[in-house]
């Protein structure tokens, strides 16, 4: 999905002359209705002779491996290519592979140097990348002021895990003065977006009372709108939620089917369920 938006930024951005803007759009259409071959096709001379949009297109299907064989370190050169040229996404997509050490040799270093070019001229997805770097402390130093003001920016532009991140910094105290209402806030932003991490943060607080009216209904709500999208946390709480009939009619089956997919997934909590649960469901 990420190089989907990145790709169509690429040609919402296009400066260059109708002559070869003509044959970049074809070769994104082609990309588009998954015609991956036709668009290699498209956008490689178009790379060849120095425009940075095909660059960077060419760059992300030889990072994934569509229409041509998967390589990371062509993927990085055509990235670079591009990057050179002031491309904001392909700065970003540089930055990510030094992060996952893909055609280059892993440096967060590295990483965090292009994740700033890319946010300084506002790119959303590299102010986020960049406040996870300050976060964490990797390639720059742990700095929660600097992630908070990264985080913001990307937020302001409706970036969905920087809305949830924020949420987190506010809820936690971390780089601003702990304030649950203002959390809620940016969990609401990102969960009305379909972030899964959102929802459930945005359930956890119903359910315990934290920064709103405690709501079991509403904390089920959320917790479902996660599950659904199979993130496990989300998954064991609306089961433990059916088990208990809090917010929703108390159902075992229901209570043991959430339960089981989470458990799956390998979550300890979930795993702890299930034995419980065996016995509710095995009662006559």
């Amino acid at each position: 999905m990420i190089q989907k938006i990145l790709m169509v930024a690429a040609l919402l951005s296009l400066s260059a002359g109708a002559a070869v803007a003509a044959p970049y759009k074809d070769g994104f259409e082609a990309y588009s209705r998954g015609d991956y071959s036709l668009a290699v096709k498209v956008f490689r001379p178009l790379a060849e002779s120095g425009n940075i949009y095909a660059q960077h297109s060419l760059g992300l299907m030889y990072e994934k491996g569509q229409g041509v064989k998967q390589d990371y370190e062509k993927a990085r050169k055509w990235y670079y290519l591009a990057a050179e040229q002031g491309l904001m996404p392909a700065q970003n997509n540089i930055g990510s592979m030094y992060s996952r050490g893909l055609g280059v040799k892993q440096s967060h270093t590295e990483a965090a140097k292009w994740y700033q070019l890319a946010a300084e001229h506002g790119l959303p997805v590299a102010q986020f990348n960049l406040a996870v770097a300050y976060e964490n402390g990797k390639g720059v130093e742990k700095n929660y002021e600097l992630a908070h003001k990264w985080h913001l920016l990307a937020a302001q532009k409706n970036w969905a895990d920087a809305q949830n991140n924020l949420g987190w910094m506010y809820e936690n105290g971390q780089g601003v003065t702990k304030d649950y209402g203002t959390a809620i806030e940016w969990y609401r932003l990102a969960a009305e977006q379909g972030n899964p991490t959102a929802q459930l943060n945005l359930g956890d607080k119903f359910d315990k009372g934290l920064g709103v009216s405690q709501s079991y209904a509403e904390a089920a709500n959320w917790y479902r709108l996660a599950a659904k999208q199979a993130d496990p946390k989300g998954q064991n709480n609306l089961g433990t939620m059916y088990a208990q009939g809090q917010g929703v009619s108390q159902d075992s089956v229901r209570a043991y089917m959430w339960t089981y997919l989470s458990a799956q997934s390998g979550m300890a909590d979930a795993i702890k369920n299930m034995e419980a649960l065996d016995i509710v469901i095995s009662q006559p």
